[in-house]
This record gives structure tokens, sequence and C-alpha cells, in this order.
């Protein structure tokens, strides 16, 4: 029982180790011209 458990600790420390080295700024870039996420008007300017 206490291996399961020190298991379950372990794995629980290494998962929020890795979500905590995650953070930080994302950055999402799409191209105008694909419809219908994002689109571009008659002058080029993404709507």
């Amino acid at each position: 029982m206490k291996l399961k458990v020190l298991t379950l600790l372990a794995c629980l420390a290494g998962s929020m180790g890795s979500a905590w080295a995650a953070e930080g700024e994302l950055s999402i870039g799409t191209e105008g011209a694909y419809p219908p996420w994002s689109m571009s008007d008659a002058n080029g300017n993404v709507t």
C-alpha cells in the first residue's frame, strides 16, 4: 500500500513540475487568406 501511495505522489510531483515549466506566452499566427478563421478584404486588410 505504501508503495502505491509513494508512486502516486511521485507521478503527481512530476506532472506538476512539467506544468509549471510550461508557463509563458503562447503566440498563434494565422494566414488571412484562409476563411472562416480569418479573411482579408479587397485591400488586403485582415478582418
